[in-house]
C-alpha cells in the first residue's frame, strides 16, 4: 500500500483515522482549537502515536 493523505479542514479527524486504517500517512490541518484537541484525542485513542 502506501500513499500520503491530505486534509485541510481535518474537523475531527475522521480521515485521518481512515488514512491510519489503510496504510497511509496522513497530514491535517485544522484551525480550530477544540476540533483540534477532538482529532488529537481521536487518534491517539485509537493506537496511534498522536498528532
Amino acid at each position: 500500500m502506501g500513499g500520503k493523505v491530505l486534509d485541510p479542514f481535518m474537523e475531527s479527524g475522521t480521515t485521518g483515522l481512515a488514512a491510519r486504517q489503510l496504510g497511509r500517512t496522513f497530514a491535517g490541518i485544522e484551525l480550530n482549537a477544540a476540533y483540534c484537541d477532538l482529532a488529537r484525542t481521536r487518534l491517539t485513542d485509537s493506537g496511534g502515536q498522536g498528532v
